[in-house]
């Protein structure tokens, strides 16, 4: 479902049509309006706001800089409910962002679904395992395939893990001129 806001429509109805969405159990891509003849956007969706936003607000509607982030605000929290919450029965919490980001770094080595929040918060062995997993992850994100950890034991994924990491820092800590190979093309052109 699409939502056009800060534009004619204002802050209060675009408010109504999420409430409609919610009790529908869809999704929403919230789409902010800037005239077409804006050559700037100096959005920004964290951080600090400014007395003069560097965006297009449409006052006329009545429209502001809080109210756009606040309604941005309220479209990702309604989506990670949606994803996260919504069929367990359960309330939006803040915790499902964090979740969202490790079920995504999951996806991205074929492990499947990560374990629920409470278990991981319970676990040093989880919290050790999701730091091996973001390193792992960052040092492999240029890499074509994915490294594709489906079907190991999590013990087995946590070598693999900490392979693809320690990889990482070799191929960092090699130079990129080698004295030694430059000497042997010395010797092959008897220069």
């Amino acid at each position: 479902m699409f939502i056009l806001y800060n534009y004619k429509v204002p802050y209060s109805e675009c408010l109504r049509k999420l409430e409609y969405c919610a009790k529908l159990g869809v999704q929403i891509s919230d789409c902010r309006y800037r005239p077409l003849d804006t050559l700037e956007d100096n959005y920004r969706p964290f951080g600090l706001r400014d007395a003069e936003p560097g965006y297009y607000i449409h006052a006329e509607a009545g429209w502001t800089d809080q109210k756009a982030h606040d309604f941005r605000r309220r479209v990702r929290e309604h989506n990670i409910w949606i994803r996260y919450a919504k069929d367990k029965g359960a309330k939006y919490d803040r915790r499902m962002e964090h979740w969202s980001a490790i079920h995504n770094t999951f996806k991205f080595f074929g492990l499947g679904r990560p374990p629920r929040m409470e278990e991981i918060d319970a676990s040093r062995t989880w919290k050790r395992r999701l730091i091996l997993l973001g390193q792992a992850q960052t040092a492999s994100e240029n890499n074509n395939p994915r490294p594709n950890l489906s079907g190991l034991s999590y013990s087995a994924a946590d070598s693999a893990l900490q392979q693809i990491i320690d990889d990482a820092r070799a191929r960092k800590q090699q130079p990129l001129f080698r004295a030694d190979r430059a000497a042997e093309g010395e010797e092959r052109t008897g220069t």
